[in-house]
């Protein structure tokens, strides 16, 4: 082994140099929030402060899901400036024509991933909050309809609900613990705003806590303004 007296000065600045540049590298790896994963044909990106790297009984995790003609990580860069409170971990998976939201194998992952965040289906620990887009929204009130009692709130844009997952969520022996908040804009071109009014009131003839925006001059899709106003809502105590 070589000694320090051995490597002269030139060789001592560049044992400093390299010493000092690998840790500078470990600091931005480390420091470094954001990045993008592939786990087979299963892609995501995700936001985790520092803060929320270790364990905490009361951490939580904002599940955003993209419309059509998106992309998880351009969808998660919409949000981290809205959700980021310096402890909450965001996640945006990507779902594509080969891996489709709603497909057995798309779920199975996207609960792989939630997992080594602490993020169990069936159980309760830590806050999992939920947005979802156009076909993001349809699929996010898929999983709410499967695990009522997993999701503390769940905001549904642009997005109607399916049948099926309308009498899955009502006829769930779970108790429906999400705070549903469905934002639909008054001149959207895709979804009728009268038939949303009807899956609305059937969600409240059953005691399922929903709220319903109806923006006047939005057509589909979310706005700034009205992605502001869905972090506050997501942010407050209700």
């Amino acid at each position: 082994m070589v000694s320090i007296r051995q490597l002269g000065l030139a060789g001592i600045l560049f044992f400093v140099l390299s010493v000092a540049g690998c840790q500078s590298l470990r600091r931005a790896v480390v420091s470094e929030p954001f990045a993008s994963k592939q786990i087979g044909h299963f892609t995501y990106s995700q936001f985790v402060p520092e803060t929320a790297r270790n364990y905490r009984s009361d951490r939580s995790l904002f599940l955003v899901l993209h419309p059509s003609g998106s992309s998880g990580e351009e969808f998660i860069q919409r949000w981290i400036p809205l959700l980021n409170n310096g402890h909450a971990v965001i996640l945006a998976p990507t779902a594509t024509n080969e891996l489709p939201y709603g497909s057995p194998e798309f779920e199975d992952v996207l609960w792989q991933v939630l997992n080594q965040f602490g993020f169990e289906a069936d159980s309760q620990e830590g806050r999992l909050f939920l947005i979802g887009e156009s076909n993001g929204a349809i699929f996010g009130f898929r999983l709410v309809a499967q695990h009522p009692s997993r999701f503390e709130k769940t905001v549904l844009i642009s997005g109607a609900l399916e049948s099926q997952a309308l009498h899955e969520l009502l006829d769930s022996p779970k108790r429906v613990s999400a705070h549903l908040l469905m934002v639909h804009g008054q001149q959207d071109e895709l979804f009728d705003i009268e038939a949303i009014k009807t899956q609305v009131k059937i969600l409240e003839e059953n005691q399922v806590p929903v709220e319903l925006r109806v923006i006047q001059d939005m057509k589909h899709g979310a706005d700034p303004f009205t992605e502001e106003e869905i972090a506050k809502w997501l942010n407050s105590s209700h």
